[in-house]
């Protein structure tokens, strides 16, 4: 044969070799696009999005869990003043 090889044994096609044979190529085996240059860039650009937005949104989850910490820790604060002042009340009105 042309190419050196047994017509009998030569084995499988070496596949196309001329940039025209491999677009042909490229364009016969297209299936869905999920793996495209374009497609992949795609999603790489929303998954940066999408962390970038998880960064905002994780530190202001943080402010505002800060401010209710702070909102809580003044509550419990007047609660245990109130709970002792309570306490002396009623230990005063006692008469031992």
């Amino acid at each position: 044969m042309r190419n050196g090889r047994c017509r009998l044994h030569g084995g499988l096609s070496t596949g196309p070799r001329t940039p025209e044979g491999l677009a042909r190529s490229r364009r016969a085996r297209w299936r869905h696009g999920r793996y495209s240059v374009e497609t992949r860039s795609r999603y790489l650009r929303l998954k940066a999005e999408c962390q970038a937005f998880n960064l905002v949104a994780a530190a202001h989850r943080a402010l505002v869990f800060a401010g209710m910490r702070q909102i809580l820790k003044a509550q419990r604060r007047e609660l245990r003043n109130l709970k002792r002042r309570k306490r002396r009340i009623v230990w005063a009105r006692h008469d031992f």
